[in-house]
This record gives C-alpha cells, structure tokens and sequence, in this order.
C-alpha cells in the first residue's frame, strides 16, 4: 500500500511539474503576444520636420524672419513644454505641425558657451527659446525672443501670443 502512495504521489508531482511548465509557456506566449509594440518616438514632431544642428544654424537664415525652437533632447524643460504647452496648442489649433517653425538642437552649445555669449548672438540665454531671426548682411538679426528662464516660464498662452504678434499663428488654425 504504502508503494501505491508513493508511486501515485510521485505521478501527482510530476503532474503538477508539468503544469506548472505549461502555465509559464502559456503565461510567456500571452505575454509576448499582448504586449504592446515599442513606439518610437519622434522628439519635436510638432514642429517643422527639419531639424538644425546649432552648428549649422547661419547656414539655415536667410533675410526672410524664420522662427525657431532652440532646445535639446533630454532637457526636462524642453520636454515639458513640447508636451505641455506645444501639443495642446496644436490641438487647439486643429493641425499636427507647426511647420513655420524649425528645432533647432542646442545640445553641443549647452556644454561650449556661455549664457552671456548665447545672448549677446541670439537674444536668450535659457532655453528652451522661441527666436525669430532673419540674416542681414550676413550677420543675425534678431527680431523676437520668448525665453525660458526659472523665474519667468511661459505658458500656452504666451507662446500664441508670441505666434500671433510674429505672424506664425495662421489665420487655418481654428483658434
């Protein structure tokens, strides 16, 4: 009797060692199949696509005013206002791009030169910065700056108020 227990033990051991096996196949297959797809984000996507190195920035003026976004990847205020304040004014604007105005990726600048320096060029030295700027003779003119600093942040509304005052609010947008 008792080799009957044992044997009928061992059978029920090996059963549930197999279950258990086929619960974490079925587990891993189902969680391989439902989970979702890795998006890939496209960071300022709710700008004009082209996007300027610092470095290449003179190259990209001309004497016609241009906006641009001087910001860069990671910068947590950078983040902040292109999902906090850029995205909602699209919505509002019922478009998916504001193409008037161009990324312009101040990373290599961050680390290379000073504030003092960044403002005496382009009119800012916090970003991120909204800058209108246009090329005379081939130096840079500056025409409008909305900057980003601790103190004074800006708000949906100053940046369409800022759009609206450059001429970047486009009579198509809904609002």
């Amino acid at each position: 009797m008792l080799k009957f227990e044992a044997k009928t033990m061992l059978k029920l051991i090996r059963l549930l060692f197999l279950s258990l096996i086929f619960l974490i196949l079925v587990g891993v297959f189902l969680f391989n199949y439902f989970k979702p797809d890795e998006q890939i984000l496209e960071p300022y996507d709710s700008l004009n696509v082209v996007k300027i190195d610092y470095i290449d920035l003179l190259n990209q003026v001309d004497e016609s005013p241009k906006a641009f976004f001087f910001c860069t990847l990671g910068n947590q205020n950078c983040t902040y206002t292109e999902n906090e304040i850029i995205e909602p004014l699209l919505k509002s604007a019922s478009t998916t791009r504001f193409e008037q105005i161009y990324f312009v990726d101040v990373k290599e600048l961050n680390q290379n030169v000073l504030p003092s320096a960044i403002k005496e060029r382009l009119g800012f030295s916090h970003f991120p910065a909204f800058v209108v700027l246009s090329k005379v003779d081939g130096k840079l003119n500056i025409l409008s700056v909305l900057e980003w600093n601790d103190a004074m942040n800006f708000t949906q509304y100053d940046l369409k108020n800022w759009m609206i005052q450059n001429h970047l609010w486009l009579d198509e947008y809904t609002n």
